[in-house]
């Protein structure tokens, strides 16, 4: 059974919403340690999960045929900004652990 461009499109961001819900779900684990890093985790899993359901509701939309040629600059951009997110808010929670533990 081969699935089609949408079928694997779905997969794909239900895979990158299910790691956006696990960095969420992570804030939960370290609230007691740091509700700073706690903080971070939430944000940056939230906006993971926001950025890849856009993504997605725009490109199953056409929104790349409306906006033509911005399409190949605001596709990428999305898919970049929503990981240095994610990543930017593990290291800052990482961070902000590391500095509770030293103090």
């Amino acid at each position: 059974m081969r699935l089609g461009y949408g079928a694997v499109s779905l997969l794909d961001c239900a895979g990158n919403g299910f790691l956006g819900f696990a960095v969420l779900c992570g804030a939960a684990f370290v609230f007691y340690r740091s509700k700073r890093a706690s903080l971070f985790l939430a944000l940056g899993g939230v906006v993971f999960m926001l950025a890849n359901a856009f993504e997605w509701v725009a490109e199953q939309s056409n929104m790349g045929h409306i906006f033509g040629d911005a399409a190949r600059f605001v596709f990428p951009a999305i898919f970049l900004a929503s990981h240095v997110a994610l990543f930017g808010a593990l290291a800052l929670a990482l961070h902000a652990i590391a500095r509770q533990v030293r103090a």
